[in-house]
């Protein structure tokens, strides 16, 4: 078995196994799943779950890492997914930090795509998966988290020992300055800049940002040396 494959196995395990959990222990909550970005994978078997529990059981330094697949089940679509990744429906690419700071038409279209995604991408809640991983590290299951998505999920979840190791999307900070601010301040001040400029559009990213085309960002007003902090 390749590695690979190996990470794949323990994640589909360890997904499973959080769904099931949070079936025993919290039936009287209705789970919301938002399957339009989940991936199709193969069960794991009882005897892989009950290896897992058995794991969890006997160790109390516990490193858990996750990845964007954790936060599909929230509405939120990962990069590489079959068939429902965005690779997979469409020709995206994620703008790269060099492009970010050496073109202001770039950070315009940057800020005018994230401007539109946040509302709703700020209202995304964590999924079972996210409370499951909180509840162990309050129990001393795990001993601490390392996370590469930028959603914040697994604070809003009640998760303390966290490295969001890419940074997050809640905070901005001045190239200028280096002042910081919330996100939600900065999208107050876009929004007093911007008071009649308005489109519409259907699917957010994975980064919290929304696809728009060029005559749609013409126009918008935007400080255009802030960038999304990463901590």
């Amino acid at each position: 078995m390749t590695n690979i494959m190996l990470v794949r196995k323990i994640h589909n395990t360890f997904l499973t196994f959080v769904r099931k959990s949070s079936v025993t222990r919290h039936s009287k909550r209705p789970r919301i799943i938002k399957q339009k970005y989940v991936p199709t994978c193969k069960e794991p078997t009882v005897e892989e779950v009950n290896s897992l529990q058995q794991f969890l059981d006997n160790h109390r330094k516990t490193l858990v890492i996750t990845g964007a697949g954790l936060s599909t089940e929230s509405g939120i679509p990962d990069y590489r997914s079959e068939d429902v990744g965005l690779y997979a429906r469409k020709n995206y690419k994620p703008m790269q930090y060099q492009q970010f700071i050496s073109s202001e038409a770039l950070r315009q279209r940057y800020w005018a795509r994230s401007f539109v995604g946040w509302p709703g991408y700020s209202k995304i809640l964590p999924s079972d998966n996210h409370h499951m991983l909180a509840k162990w590290e309050n129990s001393g299951l795990i001993h601490w988290l390392i996370t590469q998505n930028v959603d914040h999920l697994h604070i809003k979840a009640g998760s303390e020992r966290v490295t969001e190791l890419h940074g997050t999307l809640y905070k901005t900070r001045c190239l200028s300055c280096s002042n910081v601010i919330s996100r939600q301040d900065y999208q107050t001040q876009m929004k007093d800049l911007n008071p009649e400029w308005s489109v519409q559009t259907f699917e957010i990213a994975t980064d919290g940002d929304v696809f728009l085309t060029d005559e749609q960002v013409k126009g918008f007003q935007v400080r255009l040396r802030l960038k999304i902090v990463l901590l």
